[in-house]
């Protein structure tokens, strides 16, 4: 999904940016069900996804799962 890239491109290595990011989508897509698919409260996941904290790697692939996404890595060319 071109939104994700974006995302962590925009992110510029700021995890709460992303977390943030994810948050808008969740709330899209709407939160009570996201929750429910990450295996965490509809509480915590406003609180990892507010941008405030920086959520620990493995909270963030369960959210991008119950999004419906994955994360696909990519190299960074030379220089980048």
């Amino acid at each position: 999904m071109t939104v994700i890239f974006w995302i962590f491109e925009e992110a510029n290595g700021e995890a709460a940016f992303g977390a943030q990011a994810l948050g808008d989508i969740a709330r899209a897509k709407g939160t009570s069900q996201v929750a429910r698919h990450a295996c965490l409260s509809r509480e915590s996941l406003y609180k990892v996804l507010s941008g405030e904290r920086t959520p620990g790697f493995d909270t963030i692939l369960k959210v991008v799962s119950a999004l419906g996404m994955r994360l696909h890595p990519e190299a960074v060319p030379d220089g980048g």
